[in-house]
């Protein structure tokens, strides 16, 4: 039974709250009740590491590889493959661990619902799966007991991957020096020096302490009745469960603030070249203890202030001193935000001196005088970003997910959700304090300038460290081989054996409860979109509810005439950093805040759906402002357009250096898989060689070489000229808006962005297949590996059957060989402008997962594929067409699928296909389309890697 504490409505997003604890167990329910299609649910267990073995994050893995009721090894990517959720995984923090799915089907909701339940509660937790997800150490030859041996699992290969970040390092150094002995003190992750230290049985017990109904939050937010869902977690858990509940984890404690500022000395490994300019300097304060959301609302104020863009001081600083690549952001950790200002990409020599610059920066701010219309647009940005329901890029279903990750966090810190659902309230409440220049210049001194509380971190590249950690590694190997007799050898002989039948046990996977192309029954949904024609302007209009926002978009032809103009039009990204007419890049940006939301540009290369080396180049200008501000945000945006001072050549070369900066840090880091993706797409199409040489490592070598050559001022008269070429090109713009409102917003802009159009025409950009194995060289102590061939055009007939062949091979070849066998944290298939390309990622082999990538068509050919998984590979395909998004996303994906000549007809043509689909035909269709001749390889690895697996005929380049 469930006690309810308290209902309440949220009109701004048309909820009903209501909070309930079960009588019996003391857990807790905050249900949401949101009218329309999407189900969104989390489960959330406080949990709280005592050391770095990753016991927390390895579980996360391993409560969903089987359970009580789904007794299926591998039970959470079995069904994952036939599930129409958008979403549906999990994800480890530093105080809690939550699993959390949504989707648009309700047949799809309750079977996740019972699946992820048995799984929290009752988990099989098999030692085999603990072995592959967390820590094992085995014979490279399971098949001979004397082969040297390695440390393998998923867990511990993700988090070396990590470690190759050095701001990953950076914030788990700081974490460190400032929250000592606290959990915050230590990586919930997993360090990879310590996780082979973690124990079966300590694993066990720490499943058993916190995955226990008192410790447990059920979030939901959609349209069931709470009582309808509550029915089904009485039956299925807390029935059972409620004879013994267990405790809820107590808050974690807190460490006092050292009285004067610290100072921290971090190694990370490099051996790029330019080592002397890959330090990184970081101030870092914590801001006290966050009493509730008040506190969190000026710490977010301060930050927009102090570091939020590029005329922030902080980096503005930065950027005008050359010092590098500007690093802040607002991290919560635990009940305190914590505050990171620097910069990456400093001159180690200078770091000290650097750093010195930022404090006395900050205490010169703290001095000035402080425009009250800068603190009155910093509010408003807030209050607008709470009122905003879109956010297509996070994906369909992104709001409900965004409303539970607010209570959810509201339980993590103990604090009353009502006030997270709906933070406008609570600013209109403090805009007063706020916007008054005293007050905040008084938070930034008692807040930031107090000496307790302050870290002052150096991180520093060392080209030998990488060296010394996979020597470590090795050492700790030959010690263990050292301590092995020969019946312990045959143990981990047969224990990697073992493993292997846990892996291929496919007789109960006809428990798992299945969705089947029969049970998606919706077509595409057909927004009403109305077009208004104007002189050099082509309006489209979407009337839906936003919460009383409008949704601007701006759209201009800039094709690529070649590789470098390119390169140029991907620089007119940087637009919203500009002036215009006769504003300052200071004043613009001040105009840009006082109107509404950031204003945000890209530039992005389509390819014809039936021709991939048919090419269109688009400047896209997006923002969004409340509708009484909708014609002056236009304005706005025209004359960003049109009049930016594209002729201030020192900040163009502030931000070149900047982004050249984050680009290397990220090419080695969290981007490199893109890259990797970018490569293989390179030999394949026209699009993928241009898109490469823009965003890939070629693009990034370039920039660097520019840099170095001071080649500068021929690529900044590129940027000018295409910048002209997009002022006078045809547009094309979206408007979404409440009905209220439409008409007359859409009126002004049909006025104010009409003009008189020049024709664009450029020659097709040469390009050359480039099919010679390559490799990129970097630090990081994983792999990742991929091969592509050239595919087909999306509007070909044929190309909806490669889809579901890409979704077989990821879910049924690569999944088993890569991930399972492998001990990568993944692998993937793809077929996309053109190309048909497979891929590891953060892969321990890389020669061996080579060859099991060259296998992929020998399997799809002979392997015994039941008819249910071609079925399921399908339903993949097939969600990725279907799924609902919000109105403005649905409307943006219908013209971006225009701009690629891909309309209504051919997606349903591709619909009709995907629900025919059989297995017969489908390998007809991969013999003919994919040729073996067009294989191309690219690798990412370290040097070492290379040599080790004695790989020969790489292109070697430097990243």
């Amino acid at each position: 039974m469930f006690t309810l504490i308290r209902q309440t409505p949220v009109p701004a997003f048309g909820l009903q709250v209501f909070e309930y604890r079960h009588q019996a167990t003391e857990a807790r329910h905050i249900h949401l009740q949101l009218p329309g299609e999407l189900h969104a649910f989390d489960l959330s267990f406080r949990t709280l590491p005592s050391d770095e073995g990753g016991v927390a994050h390895i579980l996360e893995h391993c409560v969903l590889e089987g359970s009580r009721r789904f007794p299926v090894p591998g039970m959470f990517h079995k069904r994952s493959s036939s599930s129409f959720s958008a979403f549906s995984n999990a994800q480890t923090g530093r105080d809690q661990t939550s699993y959390l799915f949504h989707t648009p089907l309700r047949k799809d909701f309750d079977q996740l619902l019972e699946m992820y339940l048995d799984a929290c509660f009752f988990p099989l937790l098999a030692p085999e799966t603990f072995a592959q997800e967390g820590h094992r150490l085995e014979p490279v030859d399971s098949t001979n007991p004397v082969s040297p041996l390695q440390i393998s699992g998923v867990v511990f290969n993700e988090m070396k991957a990590n470690y190759a970040n050095p701001v990953s390092r950076v914030v788990r150094g700081l974490l460190a020096a400032l929250y000592p002995g606290t959990p915050y003190a230590l990586d919930s992750g997993g360090n990879p020096a310590v996780i082979p230290g973690l124990g079966y049985e300590q694993f066990l017990a720490f499943h058993r302490r916190y995955y226990c109904p008192a410790n447990a939050r059920f979030h939901y937010c959609g349209p069931l009745a709470p009582e309808e869902l509550q029915e089904r977690l009485e039956e299925l858990v807390l029935g059972p469960l409620s004879l013994t509940p267990g405790t809820p984890a107590p808050r974690p404690g807190w460490s006092e603030w050292a009285p004067k500022p610290l100072e921290v000395d971090l190694p990370f490994p490099y051996s790029g070249q330019g080592a002397e300019r890959m330090g990184l300097g970081v101030l870092a304060w914590r801001l006290g203890r966050n009493a509730g959301l008040e506190d969190e609302l000026i710490c977010q104020v301060l930050m927009n202030w102090l570091g939020g863009s590029s005329e922030a001081p902080l980096v503005r600083l930065i950027l005008e001193s050359g010092m590098g690549g500007p690093l802040t952001t607002l991290l919560n950790v635990g009940l305190e935000p914590l505050l990171l200002l620097g910069a990456q990409g400093m001159e180690c020599a200078a770091m000290d001196a650097n750093l010195d610059r930022l404090q006395a920066e900050l205490e010169r701010v703290a001095d000035a005088p402080l425009d009250p219309a800068l603190l009155r647009a910093l509010t408003d940005q807030l209050l607008l970003e709470q009122r905003n329901t879109e956010d297509e890029d996070a994906g369909p279903g992104a709001f409900p997910m965004l409303l539970i990750d607010r209570v959810r966090e509201a339980g993590r810190l103990e604090q009353d959700p009502l006030e997270r659902l709906n933070p406008a309230l609570v600013l209109e409440r403090l805009r007063g304090r706020l916007c008054d220049p005293y007050f905040m210049r008084a938070e930034l001194r008692a807040r930031v300038l107090e000496p307790s509380g302050l870290v002052r971190l150096r991180a520093r590249p060392d080209e030998g460290l990488g060296l010394r950690e996979a020597e470590a590694e090795r050492a700790l190997l030959a010690g263990r081989e050292a301590s092995l007799d020969a019946a312990a050898r045959a143990g981990l002989a047969q224990a990697a054996r073992r493993l292997q039948l846990h892996r291929e046990d496919h007789s109960r996977d006809g428990m798992i409860p299945l969705l089947h192309l029969d049970d998606v029954d919706r077509g595409l949904v057909r927004d009403p979109l109305e077009s208004f024609p104007a002189p050099g302007l082509l309006l489209r209009a979407q009337s839906t509810a936003t919460n009383g926002l409008c949704h601007l978009d701006l759209e201009v032809e800039v094709p690529p005439c070649s590789a470098e103009a390119a390169r140029a039009a991907h620089w007119l990204g940087y637009l919203p950093e500009f002036g215009y007419g006769d504003l300052s890049h200071e004043q613009a940006d001040l105009r840009r805040r006082s109107l509404g939301a950031p204003l945000e540009a890209d530039y992005q290369l389509f390819s014809d759906a039936r021709d991939a080396d048919r090419l269109q180049g688009s400047l896209r200008l997006r923002g969004h402002c409340a509708a009484d501000l909708a014609s002056d945000y236009a304005e706005m945006m025209r004359l960003t357009l049109e009049a930016a001072r594209l002729d201030d050549d020192a900040r163009w070369q502030q931000f070149l250096r900047s982004r050249a900066t984050d680009w290397r840090r990220n090419a080695a880091g969290p981007q490199v898989h893109s890259h990797l993706w970018q490569a293989l797409g390179a030999a394949q199409s026209r699009q993928g060689w241009l898109q490469n040489q823009v965003h890939g490592f070629p693009g990034l070598r370039r920039l660097w070489e520019i840099l170095g050559l001071e080649e500068t001022p021929a690529l900044l008269e590129q940027i000018r000229t295409r910048g002209q070429v997009a002022a006078r090109a045809p547009r094309q713009a979206l408007l979404a808006a409440d009905p209220a409102v439409l008409d007359g917003v859409r009126s002004r802009l049909e006025a104010d962005w009409s003009h008189e159009a020049a024709p664009v025409d450029a020659p097709l950009p040469e390009w050359r297949e480039e099919r010679a194995p390559r490799a990129w060289l970097t630090d990081s102590t994983v792999c990742y590996a991929g091969i592509s061939w050239r595919g087909l055009p999306r509007a070909h007939p044929d190309w909806p059957l490669l889809r579901v062949a890409a979704g077989l091979l990821e879910s049924q070849y690569l999944h088993t060989r890569i991930r399972e066998q492998g001990g990568a944290y993944g692998a993937f298939a793809q077929s996309a402008n053109g190309c048909f390309h497979c891929s590891t990622y953060r892969d321990p082999r890389l020669r061996e997962s080579l060859e099991d990538l060259r296998g992929v068509w020998d399997w799809l050919q002979s392997a015994e594929i039941p008819a249910r998984k071609v079925e399921e590979a399908a339903l993949a395909s097939l969600k990725g067409l279907l799924l609902a998004q919000s109105p403005v996303a649905r409307v943006r994906l219908r013209l971006e699928r225009e701009r690629q000549w891909l309309d209504q007809e051919l997606l349903e043509q591709n619909i009709r296909r995907l629900r025919a689909v059989d297995l017969d035909e489908l390998r007809a269709v991969a013999r003919a389309a994919v040729d073996p001749a067009s294989e191309s390889v690219v690798v990412v690895c370290a040097r070492e890697k290379l040599r080790q697996d004695d790989l020969q005929g790489f292109l070697e380049e430097e990243i």
